[in-house]
């Protein structure tokens, strides 16, 4: 192919985007009730009578055994040199002030009600279009900003937890815990917000459906994960762009401003089947911008631009389900 006739095609493409409404009509889904659980673990972890904790943590252990397992030998270790649970290490974590002023943060910051209902209203998006797929149930913690999400097996299946610490708003202190650490830089913690809950633990869910790239090339990965943004976005239909990508309004407008720019700069470095992931890491990965382009760029731009791809791709082959998406793995 020649270097005018891949111009050319890009070209098109550019202008394919430009053109496309985003404006669709919602489906008709299904409003029944959605079989999944919305556990609090962390409301049930702080239940616990002080006085009575072996009869208390017995009781927790029977009715949710798996996650109540996970967390006390992983989350908040209160094993004793025997390897044996201790309700004296117990009784010193649920009295640990630092610890219950986090739980009071977070009942303050938290509608758990308003939260079960988002994450009830996309999995009524999932049972949509994807009806092969049982909802995980989803447990709420405190994880000592240990873990902000992560996939489980409980007693009915697949389930996820979820850190609420790590959700408390960008103005939370989190740089404090830990200065030198990149996870609590500003372009990291901007997204530690209830806004990005669902997002962010949904998209962890539906990484796991998705086979990995069959290349380790560029294009090969903006693909696979624009995949995974266009499904993220089908799941959660009402939410802002800004939080599909975890972009920032005037990031996201720059993007969305410049997509021409960012193909021929890709184009221009020979960047499309580079498979050296030191380079291309930026721009596929979270970071706070994109190596060699205007510092406006925002990082991940080959994601963004991936998204795109699939969505003029899907928007052009309506019958193609999502589940058929997924499994497409030739980018």
């Amino acid at each position: 192919m020649s270097i005018r006739k891949l111009y050319l095609i890009t070209l098109s493409f550019l202008l394919i985007l430009g053109c496309k409404n985003d404006q669709q009509d919602l489906p008709d889904i299904d409003q029944s009730d959605i079989d999944f659980k919305f556990i609090e673990f962390d409301k049930a972890l702080f239940s616990l009578d002080i006085n009575d904790l072996e009869k208390d943590l017995k009781a927790t252990a029977k009715k949710h055994p798996a996650f109540t397992k996970l967390y006390f030998e992983s989350i908040l270790p209160i094993q004793d040199s025997t390897g044996n649970n201790s309700i004296k290490i117990l009784t010193e974590i649920l009295s640990d002030p630092t610890l219950k002023s986090l739980q009071d943060t977070v009942d303050l910051v938290f509608d758990k009600s308003k939260l079960k209902s988002e994450f009830e209203e996309a999995f009524k998006y999932a049972r949509h279009y994807l009806p092969g797929l049982k909802p995980p149930n989803i447990y709420t913690l405190i994880s000592g900003f240990a873990y902000q999400r992560f996939l489980l097996e409980d007693e009915e299946g697949e389930a996820l937890g979820v850190g609420l610490d790590f959700f408390l708003g960008e103005d939370y202190p989190y740089k404090k815990i830990d200065p030198k650490n990149p996870s609590y830089s500003d372009y990291q913690t901007r997204s530690f917000n209830k806004d990005h809950i669902v997002k962010k633990s949904l998209e962890m869910w539906i990484e796991d459906k998705i086979p990995p790239p069959a290349s380790n090339n560029l294009v090969a990965h903006m693909i696979n994960n624009g995949k995974k943004i266009y499904i993220l976005d089908q799941l959660l239909p009402t939410a802002s762009d800004t939080v599909i990508m975890e972009y920032s309004k005037a990031q996201l407008a720059w993007a969305e401003s410049n997509q021409l720019k960012i193909w021929s700069f890709f184009f221009d470095q020979d960047l499309f089947y580079e498979t050296n992931l030191r380079k291309l890491n930026k721009y596929i990965n979270p970071g706070p911008d994109s190596p060699g382009m205007p510092p406006e760029a925002p990082g991940r731009i080959a994601n963004y631009m991936g998204w795109q791809i699939v969505k003029a791709y899907m928007g052009k082959h309506p019958e193609i389900s999502l589940d058929m998406l997924i499994l497409e793995n030739d980018a």
